[in-house]
Parts: structure tokens; sequence; C-alpha cells
């Protein structure tokens, strides 16, 4: 954490100094001076305060069906000068490049107003396609960008910081209105609003300083351009509540980050996601996998109560122990306890071992969880804290409910490590966790190609293997495997026991179910336990059908625990 804070300070001086040649300490006479108590608030990475603002015009989960990449490009040079130079600027040749790759794959540009309509109705845009913005108005842009975006028939936006329109004296050139105006009418490019002086940190300045950034420069832009300025980049992402509340009362409609991840991930309207240009091939790669493999879109189902009932069957090669019905809690202990435990304390019929979480060593007792969590037992959100693992999670699935519904979404890690989106789409929801990988989805069971780029490495071994999901009418369904398994046997498994959705919860030695007191399945060893106490478990709450009778069921000895060998050393922390 200390690194990634020294790294982002240096970004924001980079930044401040490098690409507008206008540290915040150099004000401009007619701008307000900052004051010495001005609030900076806490950040989250990315240089932002995870506040939750207003849901007015905001994300629409039903644009998680595609993947655009915002693209953040500043200056075009023809070649990188040995000294001054900048990762985040680009040369003419490698944007030739990127621009071809991109055309190559079938990738086409969108506008950003294509773009707001699809995040905040879920309007469906080009399959591949892509959003280009230039921050900071650079010459380059004009005289190495443009005929390469005129070649392949593309589109971008332009970010402009309006002190420093026409500017040839301080760094590199910038463009004038009358190019930029020429560009406009050519329909090539939009021109959006940077601020005036682009501070180097937004959060330094006081409330009328950061309104006059942007609020004048809105104004300049719009006199000098004859345009509607709607969208904003926040200069080096940096913003806070009072940034996001100003930039909608000032009458922008959506603005950017830095934060490296889909739009579609982003957290909300005013802090949509942008990645750096030099992860260009690497995103339009992951770009392409998403859509190709990626559980896309959303699953929300009503929660149906019923009777709850124990069941042993043989679905597809796999032999399981089922559970069905009931209402699910989750359960977060201190420490580490016993399924049965957790079952007990929760006055609850049933239950099962719950998701993955930091400490795979049996005789462990910390209680941290892979992905963001929310318990009945504890009222606060947890984040995941572990922020270098975030992008290993990509797509895993998040599920959460509350009284009368369900929803299962994809986790992009820049914007969903908050409670923000969650509370937006479900305001009461009252149980949330991550599990390890969605392995059915609309009733058809995802595949090992499907599943593998997106959960840990291990999910193809052998070994027992537990699920949690939904049937179609939104009765709970869950359940082990009694014997070694791999993961896309468990999902074969599951849909044809009956699941609309489900998801892989953690396995192996983990693996739990208890019915009425009595343990029906475990990962290893214990007739009354399973072998490796967990932090997590989910309860399913209500009224035991009266034909579920446990005493005649056939307890699970947990002979066939482990599939692969136990001598194999394994990891103790898990990374994803």
């Amino acid at each position: 954490m200390r690194a990634l804070t020294l790294w982002t300070c240096a970004l924001a001086f980079a930044l401040g100094l490098i690409g507008c040649n206008d540290p915040l300490t150099k004000q401009s006479p007619d701008r307000p001076t900052p004051s010495s108590t001005a609030e900076t608030g806490g950040t989250s990475g990315g240089g932002e305060t995870p506040t939750v603002v207003s849901t007015e015009g905001d994300i629409d989960w039903n644009c998680l069906t595609q993947r655009v990449p915002v693209f953040m490009y500043h200056d075009v040079q023809i070649e990188r000068p040995k000294k001054g130079g900048v990762y985040f600027d680009v040369t003419a040749e490698d944007f030739e490049k990127q621009m071809a790759l991109a055309a190559a794959e079938g990738f086409v540009t969108i506008t950003l107003d294509e773009l707001y309509e699809h995040l905040t109705t879920g309007k469906t845009v080009p399959t591949k396609c892509m959003v280009l913005t230039f921050d900071d108005n650079y010459q380059g842009v004009m005289d190495n960008a443009i005929p390469v975006l005129r070649k392949y028939g593309f589109k971008a936006s332009v970010f402009v910081h309006t002190k420093y329109v026409g500017n040839v004296t301080q760094g590199r050139p910038k463009m004038t209105y009358e190019t930029l105006k020429s560009l406009l009418d050519e329909g090539i490019i939009q021109v959006e609003g940077h601020t005036v002086t682009h501070p180097a940190d937004m959060k330094l300045l006081t409330e009328d300083q950061q309104r006059y950034e942007l609020e004048q420069s809105k104004k300049d832009l719009e006199s000098n351009l004859g345009i509607k300025v709607d969208y904003l980049a926040y200069p080096v992402g940096m913003n806070d509540e009072t940034t996001r509340r100003l930039t909608k009362e000032l009458g922008y409609k959506m603005a950017f980050t830095m934060k490296a991840e889909f739009a579609e991930g982003s957290p909300d309207i005013w802090r949509v996601n942008r990645f750096e240009q030099s992860k260009f091939e690497k995103v339009i790669e992951q770009t392409k996998e998403d859509l190709e493999k990626a559980p896309l879109g959303y699953s929300t189902l009503p929660m149906k109560d019923a009777p709850i009932k124990f069941e042993f069957g043989t679905f597809g090669k796999c032999d399981l122990v089922l559970l069905r019905g009931g209402m699910p809690q989750t359960f977060l202990s201190d420490s580490r306890q016993s399924v049965g435990d957790f079952v007990s304390q929760a006055g609850g019929v049933a239950g099962i071992n719950g998701t993955f979480f930091n400490m795979a060593a049996i005789t462990a007792t910390d209680n941290g969880l892979i992905g963001p969590s929310l318990v009945s037992n504890k009222p606060d959100f947890k984040i995941d804290d572990q922020e270098y693992r975030l992008p290993k999670l990509r797509n895993r699935p998040v599920v959460m409910w509350n009284d009368s519904k369900v929803m299962i979404v994809p986790f992009l890690a820049a914007g969903m490590n908050d409670e923000t989106p969650y509370k937006l789409h479900m305001p009461d929801v009252k149980n949330l966790f991550m599990a390890g990988c969605w392995i059915v989805k609309d009733g058809v069971a995802r595949t090992k190609d499907q599943m593998v780029p997106f959960a840990s490495q291990d999910i193809m071994d052998f070994r027992r293997r537990a699920f949690f999901g939904f049937t179609e009418s939104g009765e709970i369904i869950c359940g082990a495997s009694k014997g070694s398994v791999t993961t896309e046997m468990l999902a074969e498994a599951a849909q044809l026991a009956g699941a609309k959705e489900a998801v892989l919860l953690d396995s192996g030695f983990s693996t739990s179910v208890v019915f009425d007191g009595k343990v029906l399945a475990t990962g290893h060893s214990s007739l009354d336990h399973a072998s490796r106490p967990v932090p997590h478990a989910i309860v399913l709450m209500g009224t035991k059908d009266p034909t579920a009778d446990v005493s005649t069921a056939t307890v699970d000895d947990g002979s066939q625990g482990q599939g692969s060998d136990p001598n194999r050393r394994r990891r103790r922390r898990r990374d994803r």
C-alpha cells in the first residue's frame, strides 16, 4: 500500500509538472488560491474517495453484457525524447501499430455520447468497440494521431485544459481553438473538459477552487467553440465527493478517472474507468477473451422460501449431497469454526461452507475473505484489502441478495470493491460474497475453457467440491460432491440437479454439508465436522421438510477427501 501511495503521488507530480507545466503551487492570477485547511479526504487507490453519491442517471448493469475499453492517451510524438520523456506518451509509429491492430481485430470506435447511453441505459454498442481519449490538447495529436484516425475511420475525444489552449511556450505546443474547430467540423473528435489549469490533485483544493476549475473551463470551451460540453476527465484522475457533486451540479453528464478497468466496471457514472495506452495490446486481448469466455451480463432471480430438505443423488459423473429450500444467510467468524457450529449458533436448519479465504492452512485463524463481502452477523461492508490481487479476480461472480431477490454479477476490479455499485442496484442488500467461479449460468453448465481464465489455477484438480445456487423458481439449491471431481464435472452435475445459476464455493478440505445437526459431507476424515474449520458459511434458515429424516442418512466418512497427492506441497496463502 505504501508503494502504491508513493507511485500515485509521483504520477500526480509528473502529470502536473510535465504534462501541463502548471504545478499546483503556481497559480493563475484569476484563480482562487488553495487554502491550507482544505480537506483532502482518504483515498482508495487512483485518487478517489469511495463515498456513495446520487444514483440518478447512473450505470445500468444491463451494460455488463459487453466490454468497452476506454483508452487514455496524451501526446503523440515522432520519437521519444532522450530526456524529459514520459511513459504515458506514445510515438506516432506505436500509435499506428495500435490502431492497425484494433482494425485488424475488427474493433470500431464509439463516441462518448454512445458510451454514456450504453452505460446508463444498457443500450447495445458494437460487439468489438473502444473509446479513444486524448488528455491535455497536445498539437502532436493533430500532427501525428489525426492522420492515423482518418486512415482507419476512427474517432476520438480530446480533453482540454483551457488555460493552455494555443500555448507554445510552456512545454510542448497545444492545439489552438481554430485547430479544434476544424477537427470538430470534420467530425473526427469531440472536445470535452479537463479543468482550467490542470491541478495536480483536485482533492487539495477548496470547494470554491474546484468549482472554478470545473465551471470556468466548461464556459471557456462552450463560448470559444460553440459546443455543449457534457463530459470531463479529472486531471490525473484525482477526485473526491466534492468534485463529483460539483461535476454533476455544473451540468456534466459523465466523468473519467485513470482506474484501469472496462467502462462497465466503473463504480458510477462520475468515475468511469480508463486504460493507459501502454496497455493497449494486452487490453485488446483481454477484451476478446471476455467477449468469448466471460460470464457476460448479470443474473437475477426471485428469492423463494421452501421447506428445507436434503437429497443424495447421482447427476452426470457426480454423486452429490444436496440441500434444497430455506432462506440463506451468510456468517463470518472472528477466526475459524465448523459449519455445524455456524448452523447451531444461527439457529438454522442446514448449512454449507462458504467462500474462499486468504489463508488456506488448517491451523490458520485468519478470517479474511477473497473479494468483497457483507454478512448477516456483522453490519459493515468489507472490501478485499489485498489490492494486488484484485485484477486476478476479474469476472469472478459476486452473489448478493435481500429478502426478495438474488443477483449475481461478474466482478470488475476497479469499481466493484466498494459498496457503491451494489447499493445502487440493491439498496437493501443483506448478504454478499465473491464465489470462486460461475459454474452454471442461465441454466447452462459452463465449460472448462470458459471457467479456467476466471478462476484459481486448481479448479480442474480432482477434489471434493461445493456449490451454491438457485433453481429457476428462485429456490435455494446447494451441495457438495461425495467424491473427488473437477469443477467442470461439478458444473454439469449442478445443472442436472436443477440449478439455474450456481457458483463454486471453497472446496477440498473445506467442504462441509450439515443438515439438522448431522454432517452429510466432509472434505476429509471427521464424521462430525469438516476437517478444516472455515471463517465463512452459508446457513439455511426456515422450516425443515417433515419428510426429511436425517437419522436414516448415510454419513459421508470422508475417505475420498482429496483426489490429488496428499504429500504435494500446497500454497498456504491464496493469491486468487
